[in-house]
């Protein structure tokens, strides 16, 4: 490892850990950092150190991936790899035989990291024939073993395994990390970045194994840091208040503070006339313009006009490429035409007479400008500045400049701020702007408010108008409506993409109002014109309950969603499959699928994550994590946008207290009693009778008999038997004073959510 710089003001993280490391009873340490606060270097800096003083101990450091294979990623090839490799390539060959096709190589095949090692191992054949692929358990036992034995004959004095991103470890590596850390002399160091679930899982379950460890808080860099940096880097001093400045300006990134060190003794006689009023005009404008937008602005300053007619036509281009060689700015894009110019550092010490006034002088050139341009012809970033400077000075285009940015948005599917609708002034009167409205409504899931804004268009003859409106009746719970409403746009629709879409709300609408037949005739009628359209994805998706292999079914509408790149389509029905696989018991594969579900979900807003976050916790209660069952359920009611998904919720966390408290689980239950009846989906009633008749007759309740009444008159869609059996092995079952796990598996029926979500602007036309 190259030597590294020394590390300012870190010395009490370093003393921390050194000690944590040493300590025969501490077997992990965390170090709790953020991201680009330079926690990685000073971990490079610790390594160096530590194998300055003590070369008979092995250190590794290895830089985790997202969803890596761990056991595999450990033998990454590295310096520290090159250490070890002829060491364990023998103790492989000895303790796990030498053939052909043997784990390790077979690491080999899954790895492309691959180094000489895994190439030998398995070059002879031997009567040892204990693997045949890679097998990741066998991996971790050899892995664990080979440490074991070379600190047991005292090979290495200890060994410290450093991993980078704990943020990346997957939950199915807890049981193997738990096994090295109870190896003598082996310790493992976690640097976390950004805590997410797998952080907070993992911190869990060394708490809960009761594994020793040291927790090292590696916060964002301080003032003191600002200033030894700047000495180790420049030789010079800097001054509270200039540290102060970079710090604010660059809080959490060491990589920024650092380039605004190096710019920090830079002053304004080192710029020209020119290269100020650039980088005036780009401070001014937040910070970045077009490259085109910011040369024309800038030959409208008086100063600039003054020097042209003295000196003539100024090179601009060679100004910004100067500014850009000094580390000041940064020019973004090959095609000049497309270029964007950004300001890389703090202007305080290069730019010190920046005011108020001055500020009015600029802004009002900028806006200006941009008022003598059609706005069709403005990119949203120009419309952002223009946005922004528009507001501020009060101009009278603000209205058109938010209405213009708030139709970019629509179209690019990005969430709108509330400042920018209000700033849009969208009028009740005018059906365009009732039409935009309505899409905004719906894109955030507030169907009622959407319709209500729909229904004041006139023109109710357009077909946005007409397949908003089916839609809107079907997620309202309007269903006898929505289907008359759905099969006249359905007829009037010319879209085979559309149709598509507004069918799949139809069958849907049939099986909310338990008319299976009709709804399973209507897709067999029409899957065979509607196969190759690109939303073909969504009548799979929708139409699951019609068919008894959902699993199937939801495989072919993910096919369908990749072939087409419809990313939510394929998240949506990920999470749909993985509630399949909880359903049938098999969480392996549940989790696997509503994990990666929940990772793709992300970029579309955690208001979108309701029936995810439900299912992950019908999961989590299943493996007996009620703490994090619950945290789940309340995520799902907090970003639930109407009635069912909260009551699902609720239904669920009432079922998993009536493990640990009977009478707080009747409580919770029998409070939904009034929102489930005034619901106008029976499936609501389904799953709240039989699950209310669960808890009432472990509470041994006098409405028992009133609750079997209502679970016969609301008996499951799909499966009416199950529930009249389950209703005869309540009546008959004897619950002790304390529920068993094994009882509250056999009888509780969980409220799985699953997506019926379709973008709405794949159903209008601009």
């Amino acid at each position: 490892m190259r030597e590294v710089t020394n590390y300012a003001n870190r010395d009490a993280e370093r003393e921390k850990l050194e000690k944590s490391i040493a300590s025969d009873s501490t077997k992990i340490s965390i170090i709790e950092a953020v991201k680009a606060c330079g926690v990685s270097s000073f971990i490079s800096n610790f390594i160096y150190r530590e194998k300055k003083k003590d070369k008979d101990s092995l250190l590794l450091y290895r830089l985790l991936d997202s969803d890596c294979e761990l056991p595999a990623f450990i033998l990454k090839s590295s310096s520290d790899y090159e250490k070890i490799n002829e060491d364990f390539k023998k103790y492989v060959d000895k303790e796990y035989g030498e053939r052909e096709g043997s784990l390790v190589l077979s690491a080999l095949d899954f790895l492309p990291y691959g180094a000489s090692l895994l190439k030998h191992v398995g070059s002879k054949k031997s009567a040892k024939h204990i693997y045949n692929e890679y097998d990741e358990l066998l991996l971790e036992t050899c892995l664990k073993n080979y440490f074991i034995d070379r600190l047991s004959v005292e090979k290495f004095k200890n060994v410290v395994l450093f991993l980078d991103h704990m943020e990346n470890i997957n939950e199915r590596y807890f049981n193997f990390l738990l096994s090295l850390s109870q190896i003598k002399h082996f310790h493992l160091v976690f640097i976390q970045t950004e805590e997410n679930d797998n952080c907070l899982k993992l911190k869990n379950f060394i708490q809960e194994y009761q594994i020793k460890h040291t927790t090292i808080d590696f916060s964002e860099p301080q003032i003191k840091l600002i200033q030894e940096l700047a000495e180790l880097i420049t030789k010079k001093q800097l001054s509270e208040p200039i540290a102060q400045k970079i710090l604010e300006s660059n809080k959490k990134n060491i990589h920024k503070i650092v380039k605004d060190i190096r710019k920090e003794t830079a002053t304004v006689e080192e710029y020209t006339s020119i290269q100020i009023e650039l980088l005036k005009v780009l401070y001014y404008s937040g910070g970045s313009l077009p490259k085109q937008f910011l040369q024309e602005i800038v030959t409208q300053l008086p100063l600039v006009k003054d020097i042209t007619q003295i000196y003539g036509s100024q090179d601009l281009d060679k100004d910004l490429k100067k500014l850009q060689s000094q580390g000041v700015v940064l020019i973004k894009g090959e095609k000049t035409w497309c270029q964007e110019v950004q300001i890389c550092v703090s202007l305080d010490c290069i730019l010190p007479e920046l005011n108020l006034k001055l500020s009015y002088l600029y802004e009002d050139t900028i806006l200006e400008y941009f008022n003598g341009m059609n706005l069709s012809l403005i990119n949203k970033e120009g419309l952002l500045i223009y946005y922004k400077i528009g507001k501020k000075l009060d101009s009278d285009q603000l209205k058109n400049i938010a209405r213009r940015l708030v139709d970019i948005m629509l179209t690019t599917g990005e969430d709108i701020p509330k400042e920018l609708i209000q700033d849009a002034n969208l009028s009740p009167d005018m059906e365009e702007d009732c039409l935009i409205s309505c899409i905004i409504y719906c894109k955030e899931r507030k169907y009622s408010d959407a319709l209500n804004f729909l229904e004041k268009i006139e023109n109710n003859k357009d077909e946005n108008y007409r397949n908003l409106r089916g839609v809107l009746l079907n997620r309202c719970r309007r269903l006898d409506e929505a289907v008359v409403a759905l099969e006249e746009a359905i007829e009037q629709t010319k879209s085979i993409d559309r149709k598509c879409l507004l069918l799949s709300y139809l069958i849907s609408s049939y099986i909310h109002l338990n008319q299976s037949k009709t709804a399973k005739r209507i897709f067999e009628e029409c899957v065979s014109w509607v196969k190759e359209s690109a939303n073909f994805g969504y009548l799979l998706r929708n139409s699951v309950l019609l068919f008894d292999d959902s699993i199937q079914i939801y495989t072919q509408a993910s096919e369908a969603f990749e072939q087409h790149n419809d990313s939510f389509g394929y998240a949506t029905t990920l999470c749909n499959k993985g509630k399949e696989y909880c359903q049938i018991g098999n969480l392996e594969k549940a989790h696997k699928y509503l994990g990666k579900a929940e990772i793709l979900l992300q970029k579309y807003g955690t208001h979108h994550s309701y029936a995810l976050f439900n299912d992950l916790g019908i999961y989590y209660a299943y493996n007996e994590k009620m703490v994090y069952a619950t945290r789940y359920f309340k995520l799902a009611k907090k970003q639930s946008k109407d009635s069912m998904p909260e009551i699902f919720a609720d239904i669920n966390q009432a079922c998993i207290t009536l493990l640990t408290n009977k009478e707080l689980a009747l409580k919770q239950i029998t409070e939904l009693e009034e929102r489930v009846e005034e619901h106008p989906v029976d499936r609501v009633r389904q799953k709240y009778y039989i699950n209310r008749l669960f808890i009432e007759q472990c509470c041994q309740t006098d409405g028992i008999n009133k609750c079997i009444e209502n679970c016969q008159k609301f008996l499951d869609r799909k499966y009416p038997k199950q529930t009249q059996q389950l209703i005869e092995l309540l009546c008959h079952e004897e619950f002790d004073e304390s529920i068993s796990f094994e009882q509250w598996q056999k009888f509780y029926q969980p409220c799985y959510l699953v997506y019926w979500y379709v973008d709405p602007l794949k159903l209008v036309t601009f």
